[in-house]
């Protein structure tokens, strides 16, 4: 079986896992950790998210930039070694397409070829962490915007409630 059969078979974590589950990985000696459950908030926690989440936010796009740098070093990596094995072996007498497929298969230039792709699925998805932190964002607004407006309409009933108690008093 290959690897690419392996990991088709890979069993899909439920929802539940998902939305509990911390994605550790490495790039360049870095350790990076996107931790889903820090985006959780109630009306208790509401502020404390706020109060956090642009720290988190902070962080995660320095993660980004990180990632983004090592991904263009990689991919300047892979270029100069595929163009450098494509000139060897134009200059042994090769055609174009047998130079490209000979430099392709090099096994140096697969390494490098295999690290791209994972810096890149690392940036895509960091990008989408961050699509789902904008997104909480949007939520987290709303919530706050929705308990406002629900605290303003029990202070209006309270003081109107106080006003009829006060006018069905008697005078003494």
């Amino acid at each position: 079986m290959s690897e690419l059969e392996q990991e088709m078979d890979t069993p899909l974590p439920s929802f539940e896992e998902l939305i509990r589950k911390k994605i550790k990985f490495r790039v360049g000696g870095v350790d990076f950790e996107l931790d889903n459950s820090k985006m959780d908030f109630n009306e208790q926690t509401l502020l404390e998210y706020f109060h956090t989440e642009g720290m988190i936010y902070s962080y995660l796009g320095n993660m980004l930039n990180t990632l983004e740098k090592a991904f263009k070093l990689a991919s300047n990596k892979y270029d100069s070694k595929y163009y450098s094995m494509f000139k060897y072996f134009k200059n042994e007498g090769a055609s174009d397409k047998l130079a490209e497929a000979s430099s392709k298969c090099d096994p140096e230039v697969e390494t490098l070829k295999d690290k791209l792709v994972e810096l890149e699925a690392g940036v895509n998805l960091l990008k989408m962490h961050l699509k789902a932190w904008d997104k909480n964002h949007e939520n987290a607004q709303s919530a706050g915007h929705q308990i406002r407006k629900e605290m303003d309409i029990g202070a209006r009933k309270s003081r109107e409630d106080v006003m009829m108690d006060i006018t069905k008093l008697e005078p003494r």
